[in-house]
């Protein structure tokens, strides 16, 4: 009796014993399998070439890089833990002695270390709060002015991440207010009384009319020019005009040369033909209508009647001789006088 229960014993310390050895293998088979895990997922994260952060200041490159790491996750399966894992896997130079004291503080003060942890020390450290500040006052001015619509909607959508009134779910309808406000006038007028509510189909609807606006502009800009291009085409007055205008240039040409030809032009100074009164260099007029030297010919006296002394050359209020009184002696006229006669019977 005493044998057989020593036997019994002694088989079930063997299978304790199996037990135990097979628990070792499965326990390290799972070491290995998690192991093998972590440099799969590490191997997977680092296919998609993810971008290193260096540190320095750089706000916009900093929330870029956190941008293109959380891209990178949504295509993964992480936990917290994990992120945090890959995420600091990329940093390097400052970036990397940064976290490495920032880890030490954290577990230190026995703070839970979760991605969004992270990016809160990451984005206090190289995203200030006065920068981000700053972001969300150009965004809350922001307006289109000389933008197209599609640059100012990336814009748009760049800066409106900084103003977390605008990034909850219910805000759609004060996002598409906000957008409107910043439109140029004639794009407000046509888009805001229809109060479309949807932000895509807002950004869609001004782009279609600012193109189609482009569009018209164009087509009647062009309309413009072909009309301006044929008005200068030749038309049945315009010859006739430059006539007119030659004429009018010749004759005072001839006019100013003294009547001569415009190739030949006459001095009014001392009446030689060659040269005009511009370019003459006697110093004495002579008159070149009666050829006497000290007056011009529009001052020449030659042909002019005294009504006075009845002397050629000069006028009555000009004359010397006695001025004729009206009391002078009348010339007798002659008077016939006629007789009238009766005929003969």
């Amino acid at each position: 009796m005493a044998g057989r229960n020593d036997q019994a014993i002694a088989n079930a310390l063997t299978d304790v014993a199996q037990a135990i050895a097979q628990g070792n293998v499965a326990t390290m088979g799972q070491q290995n399998i998690h192991g093998t895990t972590e440099e799969n997922r590490v191997d997977r994260f680092t296919r998609q070439n993810p971008s290193k952060f260096k540190g320095k200041y750089d706000p916009d490159g900093a929330q870029e890089w956190i941008d293109d790491i959380e891209r990178i996750f949504r295509a993964m399966i992480c936990t917290d833990a994990q992120k945090v894992m890959l995420a600091t896997h990329v940093l390097v130079g400052e970036a990397e002695h940064w976290w490495r004291n920032t880890h030490q503080r954290m577990e230190a003060a026995g703070t839970l270390i979760t991605w969004n942890g992270f990016k809160t020390e990451f984005l206090r450290k190289y995203f200030p709060l006065d920068v981000r500040n700053k972001k969300e006052m150009e965004f809350l001015s922001l307006a289109q002015g000389s933008m197209s619509v599609g640059d100012y909607s990336a814009k748009f959508e760049a800066l409106i991440r900084f103003c977390p009134h605008y990034n909850t779910t219910g805000a759609e309808v004060s996002k598409c207010v906000k957008f409107e406000n910043g439109l140029r006038p004639e794009i407000k007028q046509f888009i805001a009384y229809r109060q479309i509510r949807q932000f895509p189909d807002l950004v869609d609807a001004c782009r279609i009319y600012e193109e189609t606006s482009q569009a018209r502009s164009d087509h009647y800009k062009a309309i413009g020019e072909r009309k301006h291009n044929g008005s200068n085409r030749g038309k049945p007055y315009d010859k006739l005009k430059v006539d007119q205008e030659d004429k009018q240039k010749a004759t005072y040409e001839r006019e100013i040369s003294g009547g001569g030809s415009p190739s030949t032009p006459r001095c009014f100074r001392c009446g030689a033909v060659g040269h005009k009164i511009i370019d003459c260099k006697t110093e004495n007029p002579k008159c070149f209508r009666c050829g006497k030297s000290g007056h011009f010919a529009n001052e020449c006296r030659s042909s002019v009647i005294c009504y006075n002394c009845w002397e050629p050359g000069h006028i009555s209020t000009q004359c010397d001789q006695p001025k004729k009184t009206s009391d002078a002696t009348p010339a007798k006229g002659k008077v016939f006088a006629l007789c009238g006669t009766e005929p003969d019977s």
